[in-house]
This record gives C-alpha cells, structure tokens and sequence, in this order.
C-alpha cells in the first residue's frame, strides 16, 4: 500500500519513526496490552469508593477524557496514518482537522445548554405555578372556615397537607411496580452482563489489533494508539465491573469475567503485528478510525447527553456543573492527542 498519492518521496524518514525489530514490535506490544488490561482488575480498589461523592466527578472526567482521546486519536492519527500523508501535508491535514473537531464539540455544548436552558426555565414555571395553586389552596381553606386573619397571613400556624395529593399514590405505585418486576429485572440485567462480557471481548481484540498494526508502523504511532486505547479503557471498565456487579455476580467473579474478556487484546495485538508485517497496517488504521469515531461520538456523547438529561429533571442548575465536568475531561484528552501529533514525530 505505499506509494499513495499523498505522500512525498523527498521526505525524509525521522528517527523516531524508524520502523522497530520484530522483538521489539512485540516486546512494546506485549508491554501496553498488558497495562490496558490492568484496567480490568482495578475495579477491585475503586469498587468501595463507587459510592463516594466524588466518584460521580472523577468518572466524568473520566468518561470525558475517553471521548476528546478517542475523537483526537482517529482524527488527529489514524485517519492521516490510513492515507499515508507525508510530513508536510500532515501538519495542514491537522490545521483544518481540528476545525472538524471544534464543530463537532460546539454542536455537542449547544445541545446541552439548549437542554438545560429550558428545563431550567421549565422547573421555574412549575415552581410558580405550585406556589400560586398552593396559595391560593390555602386561602379557599380558610376562608371556608372562617379563619380571616389566616388569610390576611395572621396566626398561620398549621401544616398544610401536600399539594399534590398523587405525589404519595405514584410513589406507591412506583414501589409496587419495582417489588413485582424484580424478578424480571434481574433476568435482564444477567443477559445484559453477557452482552457486556461478549462485546468487551470483541472490543478489546479490536483494540489489540490497532496497536498490532501500530508498533509495526513505529513506536510513536503504537505509543499514542495505546495512549488513546489507555484513556478510554479504564472508565470503561470500571463502568463494566459495576454491571456485573449489580447483575448478581461475586466481586470474585466479575474481575475473573473482566479479566478474561481483557485477554482478547492479546489475539487482537498479534493479528494487528501479522497484518501489519504484510503492509495492511494502513487497512487495519482506518477500520481502528470508525471503531474509535463510533464509540466516542455515538456511543459515548450520548451517554453524557443522557446524563445530563437526567439530572436536569432532578435539579436543572446542578447539570451545569455535570457539563463543565465532562467537558474538562474531553478538552484535556483533544489538547493531548492534539499536541502530540503536531509536535511528535
């Protein structure tokens, strides 16, 4: 595959980029597979602290250095590494890049503000309208009784009753729907825990895969393919351990079933190292692009959508700060990406 139309036979090739021995391809990709697959068994020493306070915060940050390193990584490496760009035409390639990127980062900060914007202004309404048939609840009550001085807010000393009176009646409900589907629940939550195991499993071999394909390129290429694949594993799999924890399986058994989807990454790494070697390495990047695009633009931004959606119908004015979270994570993770393929041989 070389030769491509893109690049420049008079470039010259830099240090760094020097393509590495076999011993060391593998040696390298054996070294970062098995750190990613570290992340598997780290659940272990967050799992006590998943009911923290700040645990919220940190895995939103988490989540959203994911996504800017994922995002950054295809945008900013693979795509460039699949059409084989020469030096010189890689750096305008991340000038316009980058504007790409910012458009899809304003479209998702403006869909969120719009969202919290009229939710907020939505709850404020209510809270008019409560206040006002509340109001008016208590004069009609009054008046009925013969309490003046209650109405002219006089000796206004008793508790009203709740406004809405469905309030309790939902709640019940809601309490009795939860006791009968229980049973059904956790049916659900069981097959869901196997979806999540088999698809981890493909996922991470499709990861190993990428930085197969990457060491074979260079070591710069492997280092910041297992950077992006670093970042994006570790709130992933901590927000798998507590699937399977809360699926009913043992602390035990979710780290083995964690651990043993984890190992896919070395099959992944050695076809990654295999294709790489009979020059299918630039196929190989810009299959590892989409999977990366996919998983940070649709799989991922509407996570911290819905998120943000959630919290919204609790308590409108704390979504802004579960956006500023999110996003200081996603600016840190593009600011990475960003400045090592400018600055990176």
């Amino acid at each position: 595959m070389h030769g491509n139309i893109f690049s420049n036979p008079d470039n010259s090739t830099d240090a760094s980029d020097i393509k590495l021995t076999s011993v060391e391809i593998w040696g390298y990709g054996f070294l970062f597979v098995t750190i990613i697959n570290l992340s598997s068994v780290l659940g272990i020493i967050f799992f006590p602290l998943m009911k923290k306070s700040f645990y919220a915060i940190i895995m939103r940050c988490m989540i959203g250095l994911a996504i800017g390193s994922l995002s950054g990584s295809a945008i900013f490496h693979l795509i460039p590494q699949a059409f084989e760009l020469s030096h010189d035409v890689h750096k305008d390639y991340i000038f316009v890049a980058s504007f790409i990127w910012l458009a899809i980062w304003i479209v998702m900060i403006l869909e969120s503000t719009i969202k919290i914007i009229v939710k907020t202004q939505a709850a404020n309404r209510q809270k008019l309208k409560v206040g006002l048939v509340q109001s008016m609840s208590m004069t009609d009550k009054n008046i009925e009784n013969g309490d003046v001085g209650k109405v002219n807010g006089v000796g206004n000393n008793h508790v009203t009753e709740p406004l809405n009176p469905f309030l309790e009646d939902d709640t019940t409900g809601e309490e009795k729907t939860t006791t009968i589907n229980d049973g059904d629940e956790d049916k659900c939550i069981k097959t869901v825990a196997w979806i999540v195991i088999i698809g981890d499993s493909l996922h991470n071999f499709i990861d190993g895969v990428s930085i197969g394909a990457g060491f074979t390129q260079s070591f710069s290429t492997g280092l910041i393919l297992s950077l992006a694949v670093i970042c994006e594993e570790f709130p992933h799999e901590l927000g798998d351990f507590a699937i399977l924890i809360s699926s009913g399986l043992s602390v035990k058994k979710a780290i083995m079933f964690n651990f043993l989807s984890a190992l896919t990454c070395y099959l992944g790494l050695a076809l990654g190292i295999l294709l790489g070697k009979i020059e299918f390495e630039n196929l190989i990047f810009a299959f590892a692009a989409g999977i990366f695009l996919y998983v940070s633009l649709a799989d991922m931004i509407p996570e911290v959508t819905s998120v943000i959606d959630e919290v919204c119908d609790i308590a409108p004015k704390q979504a802004w700060l579960v956006l500023i979270n999110h996003n200081v994570g996603i600016l840190i993770g593009i600011l990475i990406l960003y400045v090592l393929a400018s600055y990176a041989p």
